[in-house]
């Protein structure tokens, strides 16, 4: 504790510890927006897969694209939920 006081009471480590934070979470939102940004690019494929090949319409494509999208986050939801239970709190 006595590092934490340090950092709390010194103006120049606390402007050191927030640029490492903003830091931390700048390169945090830099990787969730590329996986979203690889998540449409899949999105789009598929629906383009499915007009052109499996010649159904625009609207049936993308209904059918949402409907698994929706699918594969309740799967996610779930997984999570599992894995929640999986992991012992810490001091037990």
């Amino acid at each position: 504790m006595d590092i934490l006081n340090k950092v709390m009471n010194d103006p120049i480590l606390m402007g050191v510890a927030v640029l490492i934070a903003i830091l931390v979470v700048f390169s945090i939102l830099k990787k969730l927006f590329k996986f979203l940004g690889v998540v449409i690019a899949i999105a789009v494929l598929y629906v383009l897969y499915l007009t052109q090949v499996e010649g159904m319409s625009y609207e049936d494509a993308t209904d059918e694209t949402m409907q698994k999208g929706k699918e594969l986050i309740e799967g996610a939801k779930e997984t999570i939920k599992d894995l929640q239970y999986d992991i012992p709190e810490q001091g037990q």
